[in-house]
């Protein structure tokens, strides 16, 4: 074991980069890389931040130190006026921020951080923009059938800025700034050292994405129900659906006409990130289908949920962000938008 202590920083740097996420506990478990990673650190840094582009820095620092922060160990128990005060704090000095990241100030698990949130912006960004190329190149003469690393930079922030989205106006299953409309406003003030793209615009690739991603998980969530539909046929509803938490979930999938659960469902997994879409992307049917049916038991039981109470219109949650004139927008219209991915391509490629 004495000779793994002794491997060259060549070698050392290769590993640190294969680990990409779990640089943390490859430090953890050989000391020695640590030395190697802060005499390299900007050029691994570099390496690693580079499918994310410099375009969407600012959004991946501000989703990451959201995401830091409510790991913290006393974070789930706080109340939501603490955690507005403390979101308000973090908030504030990142919209001001003059100058670019300086990747020195950030210790090695925010570092991590970052790389976990870089890694789950990035399978929206393929998945999402190879969907839109499909539709796109047979409609209009798209001269590259792969995006640019402009367009995966946008693609990106967009995803980003969603996770920052939840982690600021979501904890747990209440919402936060009811009453604060100056903050969804503020929401996506850019930082004033780049050159940004106007807020219309990343608004409405904010929206774009928000839609391709609720429409995932509806296709995930039929999934579920067609698997089901196989082994159980036709739901009768029960006055007791304890034990039975596969038949309930069958029962409100072939009956969502009359009670619109599948579309609130949508919204609450979507309220919890990147990280929750991406994991249930990665799932196989037989996981998928054990987690769904859990959670949206749980979830459903719980009286205090407040996500499926009040409006469920598409807009509902984040209206203060949208143009009013945008409220009664044809939804022909917008899917058009958000399915071919328009607002994210060069217009000089076409």
């Amino acid at each position: 074991m004495a000779c793994l202590y002794d491997l060259p920083w060549e070698l050392l740097l290769q590993m640190i980069i294969f680990c990409n996420l779990d640089i943390l506990s490859f430090v953890r478990a050989y000391p020695p890389a640590m030395a190697c990673f802060s005499a390299n650190r900007t050029w691994i840094i570099t390496h690693m931040m580079a499918p994310v582009g410099d375009a969407a820095l600012p959004s991946l620092v501000q989703a990451a130190r959201l995401r830091h922060m409510r790991q913290e160990p006393d974070f789930q128990v706080l109340g939501a006026h603490e955690v507005e005060e403390r979101i308000g704090h973090l908030l504030g000095p990142v919209v001001e921020e003059p100058e670019p990241p300086c990747w020195d100030k950030f210790s090695l698990s925010a570092l991590c951080i970052m790389c976990e949130l870089g890694k789950d912006a990035k399978q929206i960004c393929d998945a999402y923009s190879q969907e839109a190329l499909a539709i796109t190149t047979r409609a209009i003469a798209r001269q590259l059938r792969e995006p640019t690393q402009q367009e995966r930079s946008l693609f990106i922030d967009a995803a980003l800025c969603l996770e920052s989205y939840c982690l600021t106006f979501f904890h747990g299953r209440e919402h936060l700034y009811l009453t604060s409309e100056e903050t969804r406003q503020q929401f996506f003030t850019r930082h004033q050292w780049m050159s940004r793209p106007s807020c219309l615009e990343t608004v409405v690739r904010f929206y774009c994405t928000w839609a391709y991603m609720v429409k995932e998980l509806k296709r995930l969530l039929a999934v579920v129900g067609h698997r089901l539909e196989y082994f159980y046929g036709r739901i009768e509803p029960l006055r007791n659906w304890d034990g039975r938490h596969a038949e309930y979930f069958l029962f409100f999938f072939q009956n969502d006409g009359t009670y619109k659960r599948m579309d609130c469902y949508g919204i609450c997994l979507l309220s919890q990130g990147l990280s929750m879409f991406t994991k249930l992307q990665r799932m196989g049917d037989e996981e998928l289908i054990k987690f769904v049916v859990t959670n949206f038991w749980d979830i459903m039981e719980d009286d205090m949920t407040p996500l499926f109470h009040g409006d469920s219109l598409r807009w509902a949650y984040i209206d203060y962000l949208v143009p009013y004139s945008w409220r009664d927008i044809e939804v022909s219209n917008f899917v058009t938008l958000w399915s071919y991915a328009l607002p994210f391509w060069d217009p000089e490629l076409e």
